[in-house]
């Protein structure tokens, strides 16, 4: 994302999901969490869109819109919101 900060790997977790195309995922995917102060400028080659949500925002437009977003993103966001709350407190 155009900057560098210290990474702690909060969790990991594994899920399968049919994408479509006769695909099947089937991951072991690792989270990790940072704190920067930079705004980000990602590479356009790597990054084709991104944008700043509150937490409890992105996880409503989930639960609202969950089509949206990919499958990981879905399974994960409860865990996501678990480590957050201990990792900023």
């Amino acid at each position: 994302m155009g900057f560098n900060t210290e990474l702690k790997e909060m969790f990991t977790f594994v899920y399968t999901a049919n994408v479509g195309n006769n695909l099947i995922e089937n991951e072991y995917d690792h989270v990790f969490f940072g704190i920067s102060n930079v705004n980000p400028k990602p590479n356009t080659n790597e990054v084709s869109d991104w944008k700043w949500i509150d937490l409890n925002k992105l996880n409503q437009d989930i639960n609202n819109n969950p089509k949206k977003y990919t499958p990981w993103l879905r399974v994960c966001m409860d865990s996501v919101i678990k480590h957050f709350n201990k990792f900023y407190s």
